[in-house]
């Protein structure tokens, strides 16, 4: 009936991960979850679900004296849960849970089969898609048997258990490195680290363990696709070697059919496209519903619903979802006007401004959290949003542009390397030098400073300076010449003096970024990156079972400022650190709560997981585990 329960691991879909080399092995691409809408929608699906529930006659009685709001919240964390939103579950096991009505209620499979049909009928309802529907029975087809006490062995237990499932993997792997198309992808990689992850990741995809803290298929692969050239044939060589891993111990063919009928999935989440931010939102119904919303709140907004006075409102929500459709990808054209044509007569004529713009920007936020939309996705519509605002009201134009584009730039680099190189102290600093290729990158790095590129490819200013320091002696006296031949340069073009200034306090502040190594503070991007991170780490904590009870009773606000003056200090952005030893703050968790090394490590992988998924580069997140992993025995041994 799946109603009351915890969810057996035969209840999951499961995957598995042959070709990754050097990658976590995670799980499928969007999850089931995800790609029904998430929260919002799961939420939705479960009221339509018990009111035809409730009005079926052979199933309401099952119900009498039932919390019908405790019922609705347990079985929206169930489906969640099944549906691959979460990893953990905390209810009882199926059968368990539904015993009770088995026995006193006379509940039976026929009784099942309504429910599965009345499941079926709600998501028709919210016009659901067929394969996704087919996607759900899938997974809850298989719980008939858990229900009724009729559950088989996982496949992890038919294989052998854990010592099975180890020796299959190191066969495995000395087939892989054995395959001269393969063993390159594994280079540079920490073999044994890869076989425990491996091992670690068919436990779970057997259903010998329930949680699996690894990335999705498509993001752990993603860079040996598109560097390594990792393509559907490696994964085919991958899987043959499992299979003869399989024969090689004896295992039956039918078994060796159900491994295959879980690995052969993972194909194509390994190598499909990456889901639009579109459909992650939910579909057309997710943003058709979050428009009606959205315009509620502008309506009631006394600063903002005049700019709407004699606007067809019906018209009005049907072109911001037709926009939002296409900005969001889900439509690859948009034949409305651009943002600045479509907004230039409330500019004009009532006074539209970039303070509205935010307001506007804000009921969105509040929208998209009143769906109860994950905080990531609501990250991906601020940064899809954001920039309008420069498309509607127009922009500043950068340094780049004021001091007359590409052009002026490469005839300044021209002159300024001249007086370079005629400049005896200076000179030796570029023997041996290609200096073609060195204007180039000169050009490349002012046309970045000066805002006319938002990428720069070149080394930080401290690395491509330091052997030049430490070889040859490079001191701020030189900069000092170097930065007076810059302005001698731009006078010479004549540059207005307001212009060189604007140059000059770009210019400035290199000088310390070359002398002084950048900590690691820095380098993640100072305290809006730390206060970010520690925002998202602890959305990960709360919504993580085994973790959030540590916090029950805490000012999370309190906690997430004393998380970000932890960091901010262990980075090496604050010499002073005011808080208790860690061992001294966490004593009382350890002794009343049962705080232990476990716990750390599912703390420590939401931190790595919350730095991948904001971008930080795999370098700096070695860098962030080196200063983080001693913590440990300073919180559970006593120092520090």
């Amino acid at each position: 009936m799946g109603c009351t329960a915890s969810s057996p691991a035969a209840t999951c879909p499961a995957s598995a991960c042959p070709a990754a080399a050097g990658s976590k092995c995670p799980k499928s691409g969007a999850s089931l979850f995800e790609r029904l809408g998430g929260s919002a929608a799961v939420d939705a699906a479960v009221d339509i679900f018990y009111q035809k529930i409730m009005a079926d006659s052979q199933l309401a009685p099952f119900f009498e004296g039932i919390d019908m709001d405790r019922q609705r919240k347990k079985q929206a964390n169930f489906l969640t849960f099944a549906f691959g939103g979460s990893s953990t579950y905390g209810g009882k096991n199926l059968f368990a849970a539904h015993k009770k009505l088995i026995e006193e209620k006379g509940l039976n499979e026929s009784h099942f089969d309504l429910v599965a049909g009345h499941l079926v009928a709600t998501l028709r309802q919210l016009k659901v898609a067929e394969d996704l529907v087919s996607e759900v029975v899938a997974i809850v087809g298989p719980t008939k048997n858990a229900i009724f006490g009729k559950e088989e062995k996982t496949l992890f237990e038919k294989l052998g258990g854990a010592a099975a499932v180890e020796a299959a993997v190191d066969i495995f792997y000395q087939k892989i490195m054995a395959d001269k198309e393969l063993a390159p992808f594994f280079d540079g990689i920490d073999m044994k680290r890869q076989r425990k992850k491996q091992a670690d990741f068919l436990t779970f995809a057997f259903g010998g363990s329930k949680t699996y803290s690894g990335k999705t298929l498509a993001a752990s692969h993603k860079k040996l696709i598109e560097e390594q050239g990792l393509n559907e044939r490696h994964f085919d060589l991958v899987a043959g070697h499992l299979v003869a891993t399989l024969r090689q111990l004896g295992v039956s063919e039918e078994l060796i059919n159900e491994v295959v009928a879980v690995v052969g999935p993972t194909k194509a989440a390994i190598f499909a496209k990456e889901p639009t931010l579109f459909e992650k939102l939910g579909g057309q119904p997710a943003v058709d519903a979050a428009v009606d919303i959205f315009y509620n709140k502008i309506m009631a907004d006394k600063e903002l619903a005049p700019f709407f006075d004699g606007i067809d409102m019906k018209r009005q929500r049907k072109k911001q979802a037709d926009f939002l459709t296409f900005a969001f990808g889900g439509s690859k054209t948009y034949s409305g006007k651009t943002l600045a044509a479509s907004h230039k007569k409330l500019i004009e004529e009532k006074g539209l401004n970039e303070r509205h713009f935010d307001l506007v920007a804000g009921h969105l936020v509040s929208t998209l959290q009143d769906l109860k939309v994950a905080e990531n996705l609501i990250n991906e519509v601020v940064a899809v949003v954001g920039p309008t605002k420069e498309a509607i009201f127009g922009k500043e134009p950068t340094l780049f542009e004021k001091l007359g584009g590409a052009a002026a730039v490469e005839g300044a680099v021209d002159i300024f390397y001249q007086r370079i190189m005629a400049d005896k102290q200076l000179a030796p600093f570029f023997e041996g030098i290609d200096m073609k290729r060195q204007r180039k990158k000169q050009g490349d790095f002012l046309t970045y400073a000066f805002g006319g590129s938002k990428t720069y490819a070149g080394n930080t200013l401290y690395a491509s300076h330091k052997k030049l320091i430490e070889e040859k002696g490079l001191n701020e006296s030189h900069f000092d010449l170097v930065a007076g031949h810059l302005v001698a340069t731009l006078r010479q073009l004549g540059v207005s003096e307001e212009l060189i200034n604007e140059v000059v306090a770009i210019v400035g502040p290199t000088k310390e970024a070359i002398f002084k190594e950048p900590t690691l503070f820095e380098k993640l991007g100072g305290q809006p990156a730390v206060d970010a991170a520690v925002d998202i780490f602890y959305n990960k904590i709360m919504a993580d079972k085994q973790l959030a009870p540590f916090f029950e009773g805490i000012d999370m606000q309190r906690q997430r400022k004393k998380q970000a003056d932890f960091m901010t200090f262990a980075f090496g952005g604050s010499k002073t650190y005011g808080g208790k030893a860690l061992y001294a703050a966490h004593k009382k968790l350890i002794e009343e709560k049962g705080l232990n090394e476990s716990h750390f490590d599912l703390v420590a992988g939401h931190l790595v997981t919350t730095l991948q998924e904001l971008g930080v580069a795999e370098a700096l997140i070695n860098d962030v585990v080196a200063v983080v992993l001693p913590t440990k025995d300073a919180i559970f041994g006593g120092r520090c």
